[in-house]
């Protein structure tokens, strides 16, 4: 009878056991299982460590220029633009006219294509770089418009400058102060859009002096054309007095001919006549 009663009590005290909540050890136990699980889930997984190597910056400005050299395009979809710079969506478009989405998308176009004269570094889905074309949707999400490079780097100036003499007002600075930090920031602002400009003015003094170089060779090619049609036409004036000459020449010695031949037809008649008076 007791071992019966003890049955009874060790089962009720397991049933106990069994609904009361899991204890921290218990709970440590099960934390290994759930970590394996989401290993195993990341390990499965093509969008972990890829999708955030494809919003790595490129090195600098002038290697991500390189591919727009040849044939590619760049635009970013503009979702907002602030005074940090553009927050948007990057698209490039390949020679061919192939729209690719990520560094992995580049990096297979360029193993299919075997380019070698630039790399998966020479591209960046970052919105941070004013390179490309840019297109920004309208309010209502009914259009869009298309910007340049200079369009947005103006816009993020403008935007610039607003909050920094936002902030110069709650500041309660003097007069001569403000004067003075808007003079600060416009110089500082206008920097990177002067570096630009000065870039595209070397850029258009570049164009202007090869077009002054080729207009100067053309000029030359067309002074070097007058004056062989010059020769060639004093040439041709020199072998027109030539044959002249000649044809003079050949008049002058068939009268001489003529000439002779009439004086020694003369002679003849004479000495005929004279040898008839003989005779008679």
């Amino acid at each position: 009878m007791p071992n019966a009663i003890r049955d009874v009590f060790a089962h009720h005290l397991s049933n106990i056991q069994a609904s009361l909540p899991q204890t921290a050890s218990s709970r440590q136990d099960k934390q290994p299982q759930k970590t394996a699980s989401l290993a195993v889930d990341n390990n499965d997984s093509d969008s972990g460590e890829d999708d955030l190597d494809d919003f790595k910056p490129g090195t600098n400005e002038e290697d991500i220029r390189i591919p727009l050299k040849v044939g590619w395009r760049r635009y970013t979809i503009i979702n907002r633009v602030g005074s940090s710079g553009v927050k948007g969506t990057v698209v490039y478009i390949s020679p061919e006219g192939k729209k690719l989405r990520t560094l992995n998308d580049i990096q297979r176009y360029l193993n299919k294509c075997g380019e070698k004269r630039y790399s998966r570094d020479n591209f960046s889905f970052s919105s941070k770089w004013f390179v490309g074309e840019f297109n920004q949707p309208s309010e209502d999400k009914t259009g869009h418009r298309m910007l340049s490079e200079t369009d947005v780097i103006n816009m993020v100036d403008d935007l610039k400058r607003a909050k920094r003499r936002k902030l110069l007002s709650k500041k309660k600075l003097t007069p001569q102060q403000q004067q003075q930090r808007r003079q600060q920031e416009d110089s500082s602002q206008a920097g990177p859009s002067r570096q630009r400009a000065n870039v595209n003015e070397d850029h258009n003094w570049a164009q202007t002096a090869q077009l002054l170089q080729m207009a100067n060779i053309r000029m030359d090619e067309l002074k070097m054309m007058e004056m062989l049609q010059e020769i060639q036409k004093n040439q041709q004036q020199n072998l027109e007095v030539e044959r002249r000459r000649e044809e003079d020449a050949k008049k002058a010695a068939a009268r001489a001919r003529e000439m002779e031949m009439k004086r020694q037809q003369e002679e003849q008649l004479q000495k005929e006549q004279e040898l008839q008076k003989r005779r008679e």
